[in-house]
């Protein structure tokens, strides 16, 4: 993940969100000659959507004002073995889609092949996690988790891989000085299942996020409903990671 680096959108939106890259690469028998992705408004949506193998993914993203579809949720890149194919997006009854595919693709039906793709998200800041979960049956999972290029202070790890190996964890560079987490499960893992990275923002150590957050009972003995912070956090000075970050 890093912070958006772009001038096409105010800063007001850009402070809101992390630019999320997402990188998949798998070994599979090829039997298709196109692949599909579309995102879900909701999870009974997106929980209908991934029922269907002729999505390669669907992407759960709620929606926004601040930027359209087209920019939440992109597929930059596609490649099978080392032939690149040609994205495109349309809408089909309504549904926003990405279509990847190439005439070259026949030649390649029902042979093993190496599936490359990166696609793109956006990622509110104060969602407070990210969450990776498998599609369909897979051997032998990895996934990364860096966020070096943020303004993320510490991250925790939460697995709920179905499998029958416990997963292996792993902080690079150090346990003690962390910014890429690296999960691995060396075995079968069932659909539905995966981890969530939750995370806690540098500003929000800073004692002027607690004063924006706490209410101040001194001025007012009424009763208060819904304080949460609606300002934007307080600026504070770029930071190494500390000595010490919670697991």
């Amino acid at each position: 993940m890093t912070t958006i680096q772009t001038s096409d959108i105010p800063d007001a939106i850009t402070q809101k969100y992390f630019d999320g890259y997402i990188d998949v690469r798998y070994d599979t028998v090829l039997q298709k000659d196109s692949f599909r992705f579309t995102s879900a408004a909701t999870m009974e949506e997106y929980n209908e959507l991934i029922k269907d193998p002729d999505w390669e993914l669907c992407w759960l993203a709620n929606p926004t004002r601040d930027f359209p579809k087209e920019v939440a949720f992109k597929v930059e890149s596609m490649r099978v073995r080392e032939l690149a194919l040609n994205i495109r997006t349309e809408y089909v009854d309504g549904k926003y889609v990405i279509v990847a595919d190439h005439s070259g693709l026949q030649s390649m039906q029902e042979q093993n092949v190496t599936i490359y793709y990166r696609y793109k998200v956006r990622i509110r800041k104060r969602g407070h996690l990210f969450m990776e979960d498998m599609q369909c049956p897979t051997h032998h999972v990895v996934v990364e988790f860096d966020y070096a290029q943020t303004d993320i202070h510490f991250v925790n790890v939460m697995n709920f891989f179905l499998s029958k190996t416990k997963p292996a964890i792993r902080y690079i560079p150090s346990r003690q000085k962390y910014h890429k987490v690296e999960i691995e499960v060396n075995d079968w893992v069932f659909p539905k299942s995966g981890v969530v990275f939750v995370w806690v923002l540098r500003a929000e150590i800073h004692p002027n996020f607690w004063k924006l957050s706490t209410p101040d009972t001194r001025r007012s003995t009424r009763s208060r409903t819904g304080p949460g912070i609606t300002g934007p956090l307080p600026n504070i000075l770029p930071e190494q990671s500390p000595d010490t970050q919670s697991e």
